[in-house]
């Protein structure tokens, strides 16, 4: 059978090995993905132009913000040539030969990219090179280029990651101020919150005590004050004195040492101070400290609370002591005008009116009540005396009126207790005359003195002198010329001599026909020995001349000492002109 002979087949060739150009190219264009800066990629790629072949990379340029610029890759000792530079330029971002000076080959391989060219690889030969180099030459040109537009990604995506990384910061900063502002937003609302329900306690507490103060005063104060802080309570005044209690108020006051001490220990520190077992709070309105309010805590259990109560019950206290003391006041001042007008016999027609608003009626009898206390006549001698005047049931209109404590008393038969109580607590009392009408009070307030003056003149000075029981002393005692005449008339000589040496005479005059010439109880009185007594009565004949055993003489002059006595010891000057002589002992 005849038919296409076979072909023989020889063996078959093995693959060709890569030269190892291309192995050093495919080498070369792997190292180059592996460079992050540009410029790096253009150096790396200048030194490998020279492993492909007979060829000297010349300059390199990259494409920055659409502008041809060279880089530091260049050849060293080429200096930067403007025609060169046109060359390029004038490619347009194509790749071809270009004229270089001692170069008889250039080429400016174009480096392309997603977006455009990148820039140029400008190489150099002594001759041209075959087709193959070239298309070595623009294959490293083409991994250049990718190597430069994976270098650009990168850093395009290395910009957007750190801009992401700088907004994300900037959202987590904004997020965490965020979180500081909605905390502390967060904490001043609960602060507020805590410092509104404190106020809204504080106002509630305040509210219950003024209710207090106004039902109750200082007691009624105490008493919230208890029922708040659940321990024992007590108001002091200044001197450490209990005023008001609430529950058991513990131990007895503190010594005064201690408590003074805890007291100025207060007044420094503006605040609530420990005093051993209290807790004390100064009631010191306008800087004057009025009194102490304390918590008796043994226990030591109190805290902010507690201490808050007690400084809001001070503040409360301090006032409303304040207003009580200046009501105090303006009723003592209007009491003591009232007084003043009845007794001096002005503004008769507006004192009924006046006296009714002042509590006290001034229609039916009246007497005046006058005393002369130990110490000064102020508001602690008035209240005593008030206070008389309420323990006995008699109504009084008591004020202070120059140096004495005048008592306007309607009759009662409670008025001896009266008058007995004040003689008993302040002092010897004198009582004027009976007055149907107020018109008739400024006479019954001098009788009330005159009756004072007899008393406290008297051997026993302590008690109560009625006006209606003076006898004679309602006649000795009369503000009329006469009287004063007669007793100049009968003691000048003794009184002229009284007063020019500082002796006794007169008084001794007095206490010996007093004594109805006794002479022990007359020296007894006058507490001298009976020879000074004989001395001074020898010295009293001589310079009267009087006989004191004559009857008629003896009463002349016994006259005349009880209206010296009465008079309060006035001078024969005084007496001559016939004024009243100065009230006091």
């Amino acid at each position: 059978m005849g038919g296409t002979p076979a072909r023989s087949v020889g063996p078959v060739a093995a693959p060709r090995e890569p030269e190892p150009v291309v192995h050093h190219l495919l080498a070369r264009s792997a190292l180059l993905l592996t460079e992050r800066d540009e410029e790096d990629i253009l150096r790396f790629a200048a030194g490998a132009v020279a492993d492909l072949g007979p060829f000297r990379a010349e300059v390199c340029y990259l494409v920055r913000d659409r502008r041809l610029v060279r880089c530091e890759a260049d050849v060293p000792g080429r200096p930067p040539d403007a025609r060169v530079d046109a060359e390029v330029a004038a490619l347009d971002g194509r790749g071809g030969e270009i004229p270089l000076p001692g170069a008889p080959w250039c080429r400016a391989f174009a480096l392309p990219g997603p977006h455009g060219n990148r820039g140029y690889l400008v190489v150099s030969a002594a001759g041209p090179p075959s087709g193959r180099e070239v298309l070595l030459l623009d294959a490293l040109a083409r991994a250049v280029a990718a190597a430069l537009a994976a270098a650009g990604t990168l850093r395009a995506e290395r910009g957007r990651a750190a801009g992401l990384r700088r907004r994300v910061a900037a959202y987590q900063a904004e997020n965490d101020r965020l979180r500081r502002a909605v905390e502390e937003a967060e904490s001043e609302r609960r602060g507020l919150a805590a410092r509104v329900a404190a106020l809204e306690r504080e106002r509630s507490m305040r509210d219950r005590l003024l209710n207090a103060a106004a039902g109750e005063g200082e007691t009624g104060i105490a008493r919230v004050l208890h029922r708040l802080t659940r321990l024992p309570v007590v108001v002091e005044d200044r001197f450490g004195r209990p005023r008001a209690t609430a529950g058991s108020a513990g131990p007895g006051p503190r010594p005064a040492g201690d408590r003074g001490e805890a007291v100025r220990r207060a007044a420094r520190q503006r605040r609530v101070v420990r005093d051993g077992d209290r807790l004390i709070a100064l009631v010191q309105p306008r800087g004057e400290v009025l009194g102490v309010l304390a918590l008796f805590d043994p226990e030591r259990r109190a805290g902010a609370d507690e201490e808050g109560a007690l400084e809001c019950a001070a503040s409360v206290l301090a006032w409303e002591l304040v207003r009580l003391r200046d009501l105090a006041e303006a009723e003592s001042r209007l009491r003591r005008e009232l007084v003043d007008d009845l007794v001096s016999g002005t503004a008769a027609d507006s004192v009924r009116d006046r006296a009714a608003a002042a509590g006290h009626d001034l229609r039916g009898p009246h007497r005046v009540a006058v005393l002369r206390p130990a110490g000064p006549a102020d508001g602690d001698a008035v209240r005593r005396a008030g206070h008389a005047a309420e323990s006995t049931g008699v109504p009084a209109l008591v004020a202070a009126c120059d140096g004495l404590v005048v008592a306007v008393a309607a009759e009662s038969p409670e008025a001896a207790s009266f008058h007995a109580a004040l003689a008993a607590d302040l002092g010897p009392v004198g009582v004027g005359g009976r007055c149907p009408v107020p018109e008739r009070l400024p006479r019954s307030f001098e009788e009330a003195r005159l009756a004072l003056d007899v008393r406290a003149s008297s051997p026993e000075p302590r008690g109560v002198t009625a006006f209606d029981d003076l006898g004679v002393y309602r006649i000795l005692g009369a503000r009329d010329g006469e009287v004063a005449r007669f007793m100049t008339e009968w003691l000048a000589p003794l009184l002229d001599y009284d007063r020019r040496h500082g002796s006794d005479l007169v008084r001794t005059l007095a206490r010996y026909l007093d004594c109805g010439g006794s002479y022990d109880r007359t020296a007894s009185a006058l507490v001298v020995h009976r020879s000074t007594l004989r001395y001074r009565l020898r010295r009293i004949r001589e310079i009267t001349g009087y006989d004191l055993a004559d009857p008629d003489q003896r009463l002349n002059l016994h006259v005349a000492t009880r209206i010296w006595n009465v008079r309060g010891g006035v001078g024969p000057a005084a007496a001559s002109e016939g004024r009243p002589p100065p009230v006091g002992p």
